[in-house]
């Protein structure tokens, strides 16, 4: 809290206003509400109440009837990745404008964007394995994942070895 309060009093100094538009940053205002802005921490603490709530419910059902604890554990991972679905949506956005931009072909975005899902789903269903004490299986859903990734990743390898044949003589 303290290091917002100091942010906070940075960001509304006269100097501070100078300080970010030389840097190109513009108003401080504009800088301060994309920091740290009331939705993006009402959704966190959103989450974090949410995934808490979960664990506790979760230690309770687990004595209980451990049989719908990783059903429980899963209800709550879903609902989770629910409230963040338009922030994903906002970044995959932005990450295309900027794509854009910069000239880069839409197939190594596109790619690299499903190499970063693939990551993000074999971790999830990894860790739903692990936490079902199948680790076992959690290994091979790991190594699924990582074969499928450097699958979706040799378009990108070759052209960056075809570049690297054109520059040697």
């Amino acid at each position: 809290m303290t290091v917002l309060i100091s942010v906070s009093k940075l960001l509304t100094t006269q100097n501070a206003s100078c300080q970010y538009s030389s840097w190109g940053l513009g108003d401080r205002s504009k800088l301060w509400n994309d920091l740290l802005g009331e939705v993006e921490s009402v959704e966190i603490v959103r989450i974090l109440g949410i995934a808490l709530v979960a664990v506790f419910l979760l230690l309770i059902l687990r004595q209980l009837r451990p049989e719908f604890a990783l059903l429980g554990a899963l209800v709550a991972g879903l609902l989770i990745f629910l409230l963040i679905v338009d922030k994903i949506q906002g970044v995959l956005g932005l990450l295309q404008e900027l794509a854009d931009q910069a000239g880069i072909s839409s197939l190594y975005l596109h790619t690299i964007l499903k190499v970063i899902g693939i990551a993000y789903l074999t971790e999830f269903a990894s860790q739903v394995a692990k936490d079902a004490n199948e680790g076992a299986i959690a290994a091979k859903v790991e190594l699924a994942g990582k074969i499928i990734i450097i699958f979706l990743a040799l378009p990108i390898i070759r052209a960056i070895l075809d570049t690297v044949v054109k520059l040697m003589p």
